[in-house]
């Protein structure tokens, strides 16, 4: 879709405040509200794992799998994540997201730690402050970290990206 606007759009206030927009203009406030629009295509991708998950252990899309690497054929933003497993009282623990390598700390773009009562439940969902984009053919690795205590078991994670 293309939207044709004339100087005039940029001068027309726009009132921002309690409604979640940045911009403070109507041609800036349109364009906005495009980009961010609840109608963009989503996906979900779900990671399965029918064991205990130990320190340093990556998720994907099975345990079964030698290479821990989760491809995204397009390009897409990771908007949030779900959580859920076997064991509950969980002490704290981390998932780590990589791009595009799983060894390099600088590959390292996100770190996620679970509540106190997401940890104790079970099971959490969590929306990223800001969108982790990937370019079509980037890959995507999770890492579990977890010092010390009772471990994720018989785990189900949910990717939710959404097509840019």
């Amino acid at each position: 879709m293309t939207f044709n606007f004339s100087p005039v759009d940029y001068s027309v206030p726009f009132d921002n405040v309690g409604n979640g927009f940045v911009s403070d203009n109507v041609h800036d406030a349109i364009i906005e509200a495009k980009d961010t629009a609840e109608g963009k295509q989503r996906l979900t991708i779900p990671l399965i794992n029918n064991s205990t998950i130990t320190n340093g252990n990556w998720i994907t899309y099975s345990e079964l799998l030698a290479n821990p690497r989760i491809l995204l054929p397009l390009a897409m933003a990771l908007k949030n994540i779900s959580w859920v497993n076997n064991n509950t009282n969980l002490g704290a623990f981390t998932l780590e997201i990589y791009k595009n390598g799983q060894v390099n700390p600088t590959n390292l773009i996100y770190t996620y730690t679970p509540t106190a009562g997401e940890r104790t439940a079970g099971y959490g969902y969590f929306s990223f402050p800001s969108a982790l984009n990937f370019a079509a053919g980037d890959s995507l690795y999770i890492k579990y970290v977890k010092p010390s205590g009772t471990s994720l078991s018989d785990l189900c994670l949910t990717l939710y990206l959404q097509l840019l």
